[in-house]
Formats: C-alpha cells, sequence, structure tokens
C-alpha cells in the first residue's frame, strides 16, 4: 500500500550489499593486478635496492643510497655461473631532438645484461647496446619517446639531447605500458658508465640479479645478502625476489580489502538501521488505530 516506502527500503538494502561487493571485489583486482605486474619482471628475478624495506628505519635508509659500483662488480664476481647481474642507476632528465621536447624522462644507465635481467624489457627495433658499446654515448627509447620527439617515425641512427649531452639512437624497446600508473615506455635506457660521467653519480639505485633457474633464487638471494654483509649493515640494504614482493603487496592489499569491506559493513549497517526504523514506524503509526478497531 506504500509504493514510496517499500521502494526506498528496497534501495536502502541493495545499496548495502552493492557497497560491499563492488569495494570488496576493487581489492580484490587491485591486488590481482599488482601480482600480475610483478610477476612479469620474472619468477627468478632478485632485486637489491637500498634501505631494509621490512622496517621503516630502514625505508628511511633507502634515501641514502649506500649501494655502490664494487658491490655490483662483487655480486657479479660470485655468480659467474649461477646468475646474470646488472647495475642500474635512475634519473629524470629532458629530451630534445630539433624542435621537440620531452620532459620529466626517466634515463636508466645500465649494463648490456639488462635485458637478461630485466626479462620484460625486449627490442622492438634495433639493438640494445653492447658490452663493446658500454663506454659510447648511445641510447635506447621507449615506445611513447618515439611518439613524442619522431612522431612515430623511425628513429634508428638520429642523434636527441639526453640532458646536455648528445646520444645516437641504437634501439626501441616493445611496447610495455604503464605500471602503477607509471608509463614505462617513457624511458630510456644509456651505459652506465657514460650517464654516472654525465650526472656526477656516484651511488647506484638498484642491482637486478636473474638467477639461471627458480630453483637457484634461494641459492643466490643467500649468497647475495653474505656478500653484501661484508661491507653494509643488514638495515641499509634490502634482497627481495618477485616472490617477496607479492607477499608483501597481498599484506598491503588484503589489509586495503578488509578496511574497504568494513566501510561497505558500515554502509549496510547504516541501510538496516534505516529499514528498521520504517519497519518500527509502520507499525506504532497504527497503533492507534488497532486500539480503535479493538474497542
Amino acid at each position: 500500500a506504500n509504493n514510496l516506502r517499500s521502494s526506498l527500503t528496497t534501495l536502502g538494502i541493495s545499496i548495502g550489499v552493492f557497497s560491499i561487493i563492488v569495494l570488496v571485489s576493487i581489492g580484490t583486482g587491485l591486488q590481482s593486478y599488482i601480482n600480475k605486474q610483478i610477476a612479469a619482471f620474472g619468477p627468478n628475478l632478485i632485486d637489491v635496492i637500498p634501505g631494509n624495506m621490512s622496517s621503516m628505519e630502514g625505508m628511511a635508509g633507502s634515501m641514502t643510497e649506500k649501494l655502490t659500483m664494487q658491490d655490483a662488480k662483487a655480486l657479479k664476481q660470485k655468480f659467474v655461473n649461477t646468475a646474470k647481474v646488472a647495475k642500474k642507476i635512475q634519473q629524470m632528465v629532458t629530451l630534445k631532438y630539433k624542435n621537440m621536447v620531452n620532459k620529466n624522462v626517466f634515463v636508466i644507465g645500465t649494463t648490456a645484461e639488462y635485458p637478461f635481467v630485466a626479462q620484460n624489457t625486449k627490442i622492438d627495433k634495433g639493438l640494445f647496446f653492447t658490452r663493446g658499446q658500454e663506454s659510447s654515448k648511445v641510447v635506447v627509447i621507449g615506445p611513447t619517446v618515439v611518439k613524442k620527439l619522431f612522431n612515430d617515425k623511425n628513429p634508428i641512427g638520429k642523434r636527441i639531447f639526453v640532458g646536455e649531452s648528445t646520444y645516437t639512437v641504437i634501439g626501441v624497446t616493445q611496447k610495455l605500458g604503464s605500471m602503477l600508473g607509471m608509463d614505462m615506455d617513457n624511458w630510456v635506457y644509456v651505459p652506465i658508465e657514460v650517464i654516472r660521467q654525465q650526472l656526477g653519480a656516484i651511488t647506484i639505485r638498484e642491482i637486478a640479479i636473474a638467477a639461471n633457474s627458480k630453483e637457484l633464487v634461494p641459492l643466490v638471494r643467500d649468497q647475495t645478502r653474505q656478500v653484501l654483509l661484508k661491507r653494509l649493515d643488514k638495515d641499509e640494504f634490502s634482497v627481495e625476489t618477485s616472490e617477496s614482493i607479492s607477499a608483501t603487496i597481498s599484506n598491503i592489499t588484503n589489509m586495503l580489502s578488509l578496511a574497504l569491506g568494513g566501510i561497505a559493513a558500515i554502509s549496510l549497517l547504516v541501510g538496516g538501521i534505516g529499514v528498521a526504523n520504517i519497519m518500527l514506524v509502520s507499525v506504532t503509526e497504527r497503533t492507534r488505530e488497532i486500539g480503535i478497531r479493538k474497542a
């Protein structure tokens, strides 16, 4: 008999249930997306980064960047037969070609082993630089850089400004898309020794290690810690594998899912109270009428 009241009651129940489903689904979908992005780097990847990511003090220590070229050299000598090692520094620079400008581009200084270590970095045109080119001013660029500087025309052999120095384009990477909101195609790769001299960098931002097989990952991870502990304190570096990164991310997203579920539950509770209130009003407003009818 009360169509508006019944409609509002149904709407309150529907919104509460719908909000729980949507918010929990968002949390689960986010976790799945992040795990998929991490898995793209390969199951045998080991990352050495400054600071201890398991503690707040260590995370603050990551700003000091105490990893050096000697650390990377020691690891490379250790894993001659079990893994490949690529050192890495990164800096944000401006690229120029003729009258075209591309600002805020990540330049990655690394070694010739990088495509073998970062398995998601593949070449679409041209070649990645070799060991013999590690002292040359050559650059490998991403598809977004090609679009912004060359209007999607073939850039191989062209010379561009990376910061204040000119480099020759020798390769273009395959499209990677974005990861956690970052355009990974707006990156360029240059030999680490050349960019270190240009930027005056002393420390390195990351040491990427790829074990020769997934079974060797635990051994290589433990040996990496042993080598670095000879010079660094345990809070000055972290050794992360794809599995450990996924586990850390899963813990964060699980907490996020619980928080979103709690918010949705509050919405459902409020809707339930509203429904109970309407039901109570529906009865109490007729109490007088019922009494008269009985009399």
